[in-house]
């Protein structure tokens, strides 16, 4: 005890052992000298790699240089994993080991991408840097603390699956697999590894081989416990061994299969080396059951009897249902756990949605992870009325990387923490490309915009007919990358107006030719890391709901959300006949659609898409709005007149009606450019959607189209009205 100092902790380690890519590093006299305020005094020889340390309520909460957090309580959760620093705002980098790049991207990156999903962050893996000469790789993360926090421990446990509980030291050890068995033990895509590795608690390392029919060495770190039950694991998927499976008479047909496609199936999904049939007939077996000889490992043969015995017990009267790679995954994992236990852990609430995700697919993810069950109990006594119980099923391992990551993501959640990355407003002068930019309302955009200070690109295939001053222009052809992709560098912004046919009358191969524009744009802007891709879309996509019936303006008619489903195509009449805007509202929708798919595999670009209403070329003024959905460029509204004969139904056929549901989508200039900057500049809430979806209209009088959402999270407040023109 020190009176002006409190209580000192003095830590003596003679011996710490550290993994890094597989290779043993020790520190030796180490010794720890701290206070309640922290570290004091760190003595280590100068060779030694322990480069940083923070000693909290007497445990290690962090060590720097690759070192694992020592941890002994539920209030660990809360702290960061070593090597995570920051970089700049929201931004986080941390070393990974090269032999673990694999396991965090995945296959196709489903981890990384499940990582990114479940943790409100994003995250990319260096392809390469300065790092690499160490064996170490760089992975950069952006969000919010608590955010990153989550992600930063979902890829630490998947690079350091060995742990280190109390004052165990991690250990060494190398075991041999024989040649024929070396595929047992690693497993379709590595998945077996995983399992061990999470099952036992330690980090498996296997040595390269020349040539494979030569025995495998697989060292094993982790404590001497851990290590051991790895040991058993291994034996128990390698000893061959057999075993006689009767399977009822009426069940055979349903095990074997049309022509042995689910029996075939069973030993894939099992991993056994064998399922031998006997030769018809096979009486003399009891009450006619037919004999199953199983070959291959005891897990794998567990595993067969499982599946098989479920497709036995299941209902005759439905089709057979063999489980997925998952599940099967997941019952490896039951049957080589070392030790099951189970914790109950208390969840508020309002993060119960955190952990299930959407379809469960996050507690799937935390279940694949860690290799605990994870399940919300429905008669636990000792939930309350703002809190329910997460049961934790596993070894004590296990239960603890699935505890602490839980208590991670409650913590984020709690504090309603999305991630924001790189979406706040922009700085004095963002640069901004405009794609087709060169038209009606891309000149009226880049006007404001460079008016507002934007560094201005406009990118488009047709010269302007008038140049904006200050503003930059390209001429190029979209549907070709050649070089136009570089002008998205450094982009803050990229303003999506280009198509192919701009009019509402447009082919289906231009509508087609469209939707491969707006894919190439959006996915390059994506691969870029665009802060933000707005995209024009149309208030075409809703405009069927004017050919439902009913009311269609007023105040009986009800207001067109965006939550609504789309109802594509508007009709006109031109040149004595009907048309509707069918081919190019699909061009639209798709256009939301790609952008809507991207904002879940990119979370680093936030996706905006805008569904303008009637925005006229030139002075835009209501007096030139007509039934004809032409305006400025229509032909007289005689022709809506000569195209009654040819109109099916004449309940819809009111000229006046029809004008009144054109005037309430009218978007001013003033308020288009409005709302172009607003989609540049605006600083987005938390709770933004990662593809935000608006309406973009005047302040109409009666207008059906609500903005509501475009004036909550753009800030947009519109200033002109149909019925009174634009303000002059």
């Amino acid at each position: 005890e020190n009176p002006r100092a409190g209580p000192f902790v003095v830590a003596m380690a003679t011996l710490v052992r550290v993994s890094r890519v597989g290779r043993p590093f020790f520190l030796r006299c180490c010794t720890l000298v701290t206070d309640a305020r922290g570290i004091q005094a760190v003595s280590v020889p100068s060779r030694a790699i322990l480069s940083c340390a923070t000693l909290h309520r007497n445990k290690v909460v962090s060590l720097g240089g690759g070192l694992r957090a020592l941890t002994t309580d539920s209030d660990s959760a809360t702290s960061a994993p070593s090597g995570l620093r920051k970089v700049g705002d929201k931004e986080w980098e941390m070393p990974i080991p090269n032999s673990r790049v694999g396991k965090v991207i995945g296959r196709k990156a489903v981890t990384l991408q499940a990582i990114q999903k479940s943790s409100w962050c994003s995250v990319k893996v260096a392809h390469s840097d300065d790092l690499q000469d160490s064996g170490e790789r760089k992975i950069t993360f952006w969000g919010p603390e608590p955010a990153v926090a989550v992600a930063a421990e979902m890829v630490n446990q998947i690079c350091h699956p060995a742990e280190v509980w109390g004052d165990a030291p991690l250990d060494t050890k190398v075991v041999t697999i024989p040649a024929d068995k070396a595929g047992t033990v690693i497993g379709h895509t590595g998945e077996t590894l995983h399992i061990l590795e999470t099952a036992a608690g330690v980090e498996l390392a296997i040595a390269q081989r020349d040539n494979y029919d030569v025995d495998m060495s697989v060292m094993i770190t982790g404590t001497a416990e851990a290590i051991g039950h790895a040991e058993s694991m291994i034996d128990h998927i390698t000893k061959d061994s057999t075993e006689v499976l009767n399977v009822p008479p009426n069940m055979i047909g349903r095990v074997i299969g049309r022509g042995g496609a689910t029996i075939k199936e069973i030993s894939s999904l099992s991993g056994v080396s064998s399922i031998q049939l006997p030769q018809k007939p096979w009486y003399g077996h009891v009450d006619g059951a037919m004999p199953i000889t199983l070959a291959g490992s005891e897990t794998a043969i567990e595993l067969a009897r499982s599946i098989i015995q479920d497709l036995v017990d299941s209902d005759q009267s439905m089709t057979p249902e063999l489980p997925s790679v998952d599940a099967v995954h997941q019952r490896m994992m039951y049957r080589l756990r070392p030790l099951v236990v189970s914790k109950e852990l208390p969840i508020p609430d309002d993060s119960i949605g955190a952990i299930i995700g959407k379809r469960a697919s996050v507690k799937s993810f935390l279940t694949r992870l860690t290799g605990a069950d994870i399940r919300i109990a429905t008669d636990s006594t000792t939930a309350t009325d703002n809190q329910q119980v997460a049961v934790v099923t596993g070894s004590e391992s296990q239960i603890r990387r699935a505890e602490r990551l839980i208590r991670l993501m409650v913590s984020r959640s709690r504090g309603h923490v999305h991630y924001t990355l790189r979406r706040n407003a922009p700085k004095a002068a963002p640069k901004v490309v405009i794609t087709g930019g060169a038209g009606n309302i891309g000149s009226k955009a880049a006007a404001h915009l460079v008016a507002c200070g934007a560094d201005v690109h406009v990118l488009d295939p047709w010269d302007p007919s008038n140049r904006v001053p200050g503003v930059t222009y390209h001429k190029g052809n979209m549907l070709t990358l050649n070089r136009w992709p570089q002008l998205f560098n450094d982009a803050f912004a990229v303003i999506h107006l280009a198509a192919v046919n701009p009019y509402p009358g447009l082919s289906w191969a231009e509508a087609a030719d469209s939707i491969e524009l707006n894919m190439t744009v959006m996915a390059e802007a994506a691969r870029r890391r665009v802060p933000r891709l707005i995209f024009a879309s149309s208030n075409h996509v809703m405009g069927g709901y004017k050919e439902l019936g009913g009311p269609i303006v007023g105040p009986d008619a009800p207001p067109l959300d965006v939550s609504l489903p789309v109802e594509v195509g508007t009709k006109w009449a031109a040149a004595g006949a009907w048309h509707d805007s069918v081919a190019y509202a699909t061009a639209k929708i798709a256009g939301e659609r790609i952008a809507n798919s991207l904002a879940l595999s990119h979370p680093h670009t936030q996706f905006i898409s805008i569904r303008i209403g009637w925005c006229q070329p030139g002075e835009n003024v209501p007096e030139q709005m007509d039934a004809g959905g032409g305006g400025t460029n229509a032909v007289s509204s005689s022709s809506f007149s000569r195209a009654e004969s040819v109109y099916p139904d004449d309940s819809y056929y009111d000229e006046d009606l029809i004008l009144e549901w054109y005037k309430k989508m009218w978007l001013s200039n003033r308020d288009w450019q409005q709302l172009a900057e607003r989609c540049v500049y605006a600083q987005l809430p938390d709770d933004t959607p990662h593809h935000l979806i608006v309406n973009a209209n005047s302040k109409n009088t009666g207008s059906r189209w609500d903005v509501s959402g475009t004036t909550r999270f753009l800030g947009y407040q519109p200033q002109d009205d149909v019925t009174r023109g634009a303000d002059k």
